[in-house]
């Protein structure tokens, strides 16, 4: 493939997608990795098949300059973030909403304060 991404951040996984890249892909690593795990590759075939990989953490985004434009595109409907809400909470809910996350039956879980 051209691109391939890991949002896992699993050792396996992050060796599977600089494998799985053709020559001159590009291997992004997005998921947050445990500090001590380590991937393995051949330098030999990154050299030779010219593959890239790049880390990106929390997206590269800078928050002090990218929230409010994200924030005034959502409020003026060009950037639709209501779909990707699974569930809404109530704050006294809050302990569902940490329990449905940790067995995995929300994807993203918002917390409204009413």
């Amino acid at each position: 493939v051209d691109y391939a991404f890991d949002a896992i951040g699993s050792e396996v996984t992050a060796q599977q997608v600089i494998e799985i890249c053709g020559v001159g892909g590009h291997a992004t690593l997005v998921g947050i990795p445990a500090v001590a795990a380590k991937a393995t590759f051949s330098p030999f075939m990154m050299v030779f098949t010219e593959k890239k990989i790049t880390g990106s953490y929390y997206g590269s985004v800078r928050p002090s300059i990218d929230f409010p434009i994200l924030a005034d595109l959502s409020m003026s409907k060009k950037l639709d973030l209501d779909s990707l809400i699974s569930r809404t909470y109530k704050f006294d809910e809050i302990n569902d909403g940490f329990q449905n996350l940790a067995k995995g039956t929300v994807a993203r879980g918002v917390i409204i304060f009413d």
